[in-house]
């Protein structure tokens, strides 16, 4: 059996760096007694932040390919806004057909960011469900309040390059464009 502990501390921001009263949520440690079946995380990290020069490297990690999705779409919006503090009070529904599930995976995070910027939206709960070439999800979220929301960064979209998607090693990776 494997057990996962997390210990995350929140600290309140003072550095004019961040601006007044930006919550920090910084990981200390992650430790597993096994490790998860075909990787190096912990079931209990959905991604990690890769290298990369300019843009934002995700590796988002599922037991299955809705999973993947779910902690893909996570990660995206992860970069967009502290999620901690988004509430999901109301939700949207997502249907996409698509190629295969590679491309299916970026234009159901592309179809997520025109519904932030056309709705006005933050997400922070996400269901995925595939058949075939077909997606059905249910994002949960609130409207943007500035008063209790803290925005991260602007992202312009999610790319096509360096796109891998390997369901049996349980992972996706993807690049996103600040």
């Amino acid at each position: 059996m494997q057990q996962c502990i997390i210990w995350v501390q929140r600290l309140e921001a003072t550095d004019n760096i961040f601006g007044p009263g930006m919550l920090l949520c910084i990981m200390l440690t992650i430790y597993t007694q096994q490790r998860y079946k075909h990787s190096s995380l912990c079931r209990c990290v959905k991604y990690e932040l890769l290298e990369h020069t300019a843009d934002i490297f995700i590796k988002a990690y599922g037991k299955t390919v809705e999973e993947i999705f779910e902690n893909s779409a996570f990660a995206l919006f992860d970069q967009i806004a502290d999620l901690s503090r988004v509430s999901p009070v109301g939700e949207e529904r997502v249907e996409l057909r698509g190629e295969n599930r590679e491309l299916l995976l970026v234009d159901y995070l592309n179809e997520l960011l025109y519904m932030h910027d056309a709705f006005n939206e933050l997400y922070c709960e996400f269901d995925v469900s595939l058949n075939d070439d077909m997606l059905s999800s249910s994002v949960r979220g609130e409207k943007i309040d500035r008063g209790k929301h803290v925005l991260k960064t602007n992202v312009k979209a999610v790319t096509y390059h360096m796109l891998e998607l390997n369901e049996k090693e349980g992972y996706a990776t993807f690049i996103v464009d600040v």
